[in-house]
């Protein structure tokens, strides 16, 4: 490859890659938002739980962690009623994707993103029957003294955020990890509710 060919090549593939990044989120500071949501074609009904709920063992929330969720859901639901919106219901299997990004925030960047986007968006679509899966991410920094009050008011802060906070979702799971001498990691999941027919495809691993 001469000279010229491999220089025109990296630069149709850094092209590429900045392109899909900036697709799939927006960040600014510790705020992330996904833009890109993952649309099925198929809606089935889906039940409802609190958003306190917890997953596993493994990756379940301190009482801390679950303190600062119930703060996120309350706020945000009073954000949407002063909007004239309906309040979201928590669901437990969107609290286990959300606690799941929250922990894998805080392992290892320990900063807001959206990696895995589309593997969740994917699952919670085969196993809780949700569609359209969005996120929002969060990362208050070490000693903020309201994490939940810091993500809910910079989310308010931004046209793009709010304007997302406030759609038309029904469903949301709040996930928090508090990051040992770091910052406290925010996910917010949502997704809306919709009528069709079960199915029984199941989504593999997890």
């Amino acid at each position: 490859m001469d000279t010229l060919i491999k220089k025109r090549y990296i630069q149709n593939a850094m092209k590429h890659k900045s392109m899909k990044a900036l697709k799939y989120s927006l960040v600014s500071g510790g705020l992330a938002l996904l833009v890109s949501s993952c649309t099925s074609n198929l809606a089935s009904p889906v039940s409802s739980a609190t958003v306190s709920s917890s997953s596993s063992s493994s990756s379940a929330p301190s009482s801390r962690e679950r303190v600062i969720a119930e703060r996120v859901f309350n706020l945000v639901n009073s954000e949407r009623s002063r909007a004239g919106k309906r309040a979201m219901r928590g669901h437990r299997g969107l609290n286990t994707l959300a606690q799941k990004h929250s922990n894998y925030m805080g392992a290892s960047s320990q900063s807001a993103n959206h990696f895995g986007s589309e593997n969740r968006a994917q699952y919670a679509y085969l196993k809780y029957n949700i569609e359209n899966l969005s996120e929002m991410t969060y990362a208050a920094p070490a000693g903020t003294r309201d994490p939940a009050l810091a993500a809910v008011t910079a989310w308010k802060s931004s046209a793009s955020h709010r304007k997302h906070m406030l759609q038309t979702w029904d469903l949301t799971g709040i996930g928090v990890r508090v990051a040992p001498g770091g910052p406290t990691l925010v996910t917010m999941c949502v997704g809306a509710q919709l009528t069709g027919v079960p199915r029984s495809v199941q989504p593999i691993g997890w």
